[in-house]
């Protein structure tokens, strides 16, 4: 059986590049929830959430979850100004797979 070093070398680098984007997302989603378990029940109750909805959100921030929350605040709800004040990037989308 013949191998074919070149076609390993770029589906090691692709494994390695996917791995290094899964790490940043990961990160980014920790530091998201990090956020927002630090604030009271009061800011949370402002933003319109409560402490038991922040894995969610930031599973439908992230494009990890249906989409529900968000599509009832739309886009005047007070996390999509808090959001852009704070300079947030937009939530990315995946297509289903």
């Amino acid at each position: 059986m013949h191998l074919n070093h070149a076609v390993l070398a770029r589906q090691g680098k692709g494994l390695f590049r996917h791995l290094g984007r899964a790490i940043v997302a990961w990160e980014q989603r920790r530091a998201q929830y990090d956020a927002l378990s630090r604030l009271d029940d009061r800011t949370l109750a402002d933003i319109g959430l409560r402490r038991s909805e922040i894995g969610s959100l930031i599973a439908e921030m992230n494009g990890r979850a249906a989409p529900t929350r968000r599509q009832v605040a739309g886009q005047n709800s007070p996390l999509s100004a808090a959001n852009s004040e704070a300079g947030a990037p937009a939530p990315v989308r995946r297509e289903a797979a």
